[in-house]
């Protein structure tokens, strides 16, 4: 529902990044393929991963990244990125799937340009917001969870935001 209310917001070329493991990944890909066009798949490699089911799988070290727009897209980085990400795993216990601040911080300035607005429907504990002040963009965040959403705000009025 989120990917369709979101859409018409949109601006023509917008990119939409959304995480996630193998398990999710065919759901989600369906329900994308809806209402964006998938570009690539990105990996994010958990340079400290956690242990998860030591006995029953493998080490989870990686977590995939489905990267989409609304049509035809580009860059705004200086070259082309490439699709693998090596960035640490959140040592935070703030939310359980946490997303690193610096990995967000790459994703918004290959996106978007200062100034523009990110838009992070999902936003947790705020961790895309603050890497969208932190590259000098606006931001807009929704959160439904009570608790994650006090979180974020906690960890937002840290970085000197008071709305």
């Amino acid at each position: 529902e989120s990917l369709e209310v979101v859409k018409p917001k949109l601006k023509d070329g917008a990119h939409i990044y959304i995480f996630a493991t193998c398990k999710t990944f065919s759901h989600f890909e369906s329900i994308i393929q809806q209402y964006f066009d998938i570009r690539n798949v990105l990996i994010w490699v958990k340079e400290k991963h956690s242990t998860g089911d030591v006995f029953g799988n493998y080490g989870e070290q990686y977590e995939m990244i489905i990267f989409a727009s609304k049509g035809k897209t580009t860059w705004v980085s200086e070259k082309r990125p490439i699709n693998v990400f090596h960035v640490n795993k959140v040592a935070s216990r703030l939310h359980p799937t946490e997303k690193p601040v610096e990995l967000l911080k790459q994703l918004i300035t290959i996106a978007t340009v200062e100034g523009e607005t990110v838009l992070d429907s999902f936003a947790g504990v705020a961790s895309t917001l603050i890497a969208a002040k932190e590259t000098g963009r606006e931001y807009i965040g929704v959160e439904l969870n009570e608790e994650y959403y006090i979180k974020g705000q906690r960890r937002l009025e840290e970085h000197g935001e008071t709305e």
